[in-house]
């Protein structure tokens, strides 16, 4: 049992360190702030989570309809007048 006390010690100030070092003190207190003590998951919940990071970051759009990868306008028109596989976006190994 100690030698678990002793590594959720050590974990606990890994993660203060990192917080201290590369988060936002501001950052920090909204989190704080926003976090619930859930007793029958026995874990903390933050509300509004799933609207967070990459979440609510756009996609990159498709430029040409129909394609699977996104392609450049100027990368569609090289594809036209020059046959190497360095233009095409689908299949560049196809013979």
């Amino acid at each position: 049992m100690l030698a678990t006390i002793r590594e959720l010690n050590r974990v606990i100030k890994l993660r203060q360190v990192l917080l201290d070092h590369f988060v936002p003190p501001q950052e920090v207190e909204k989190l704080e702030t926003r976090a619930q003590w859930d007793d029958e998951a026995e874990e903390w919940m933050i509300a509004g989570q799933k609207i967070t990071g990459n979440a609510l970051r756009p996609r990159r759009p498709n430029l040409l309809p129909g394609a699977r990868r996104a392609e450049t306008q100027f990368a569609a028109a090289r594809r036209r007048f020059d046959p190497s596989a360095r233009w095409r976006s689908e299949d560049p190994v196809e013979l």
